[in-house]
């Protein structure tokens, strides 16, 4: 009997990505490793980190780093610093370059294909508005790439294009694990899936509400595909409180919530796949 290929796909999430650290754990102790691994935006991140190590002291890596995010989230700063950053740039409150910096300390592969996994992030061709994966080629840009969220980061320049965050057009790619022939997904989410959405109370949460809906339209439709060839599995959270779409994935207070987060998600992910498995 052939074993099934299994995937990991890693969502977009910002601060909130702490979650799938507590996940990852809770697969690796339940005997489940991937075959692939695919990421948007912060799964982008969280996942590279886990390919290049897929394994329990991987997940301690990640772990480590993002105990570091909690003393000193990466969207803090003052005021007068981001207005500074948004003048030099014109279009972000951020550089990349210490998050550039980061990743080049954590990552010891240069490029995707030396990954002892089969890894790709997704991100947006601004020229063509096209979702665009990075399956070879160098690391450290496409992650870049891949979570260059709107107004945080400047888009990134590679080749002759530039990019954006990969969580604008696919923030949970279940449809790119099926195409690469995954017939087992385990889909790592923040928790923007699992929970009802908030009655919008000002123009802009209206509008980021109906960006939301149109991203869980699309998540639906290609899990409903999905699994029509292939089990799906949308891990919890294990958490209850109530996200925020215009502010929680990138409020610096989110920060101080790492622990608890990557803790939730473990023991309720832990209890999920004792369960089924």
């Amino acid at each position: 009997m052939t074993s099934p290929k299994t995937a990991f796909v890693l969502s977009g999430g910002g601060l909130l990505g702490s979650t799938q650290v507590g996940m990852l754990q809770a697969l690796i102790e339940a005997g489940i490793s991937p075959d692939l691994v695919l990421g948007a935006s912060i799964g982008a991140i969280n996942g590279a980190g886990f390919a290049q190590q897929p394994n329990s002291a991987g997940v301690a890596k990640l772990t480590e780093l993002w105990l570091n995010v909690a003393d000193q989230s990466p969207f803090s700063g003052s005021v007068v610093e981001r207005v500074s950053t948004l003048a030099r740039t014109r279009v972000s409150l951020f550089e990349n370059e210490s998050l550039r910096t980061l990743l080049l300390a954590q990552l010891n592969v240069a490029a995707i294909e030396d990954l002892p996994i089969q890894f790709g992030c997704v991100a947006v061709r601004i020229q063509d508005a096209r979702e665009v994966w990075f399956e070879s080629g160098p690391l450290v840009p496409a992650i870049l790439a891949s979570s260059a969220a709107p107004g945080i980061y400047p888009p990134v320049h590679i080749g002759d294009a530039d990019y954006m965050d990969g969580g604008i057009v696919n923030p949970v790619p279940v449809d790119r694990a099926r195409k690469l022939g995954a017939t087992r997904i385990f889909v790592l989410q923040v928790g923007k899936m699992e929970q009802s959405l908030p009655v919008p109370t000002n123009p802009i949460s209206s509008a980021l509400t109906a960006l939301e809906i149109a991203r869980r339209a699309r998540f639906n439709a290609a899990v409903a595909k999905a699994q029509e060839t292939a089990e799906v599995y949308l891990l919890p959270t294990g958490s209850n409180t109530i996200l925020s779409v215009d502010r929680a994935a990138f409020d610096p207070r989110e920060a101080k919530r790492v622990i608890e987060r990557m803790d939730s998600a473990y023991d309720a992910t832990r209890t999920f796949l004792a369960n089924r498995f």
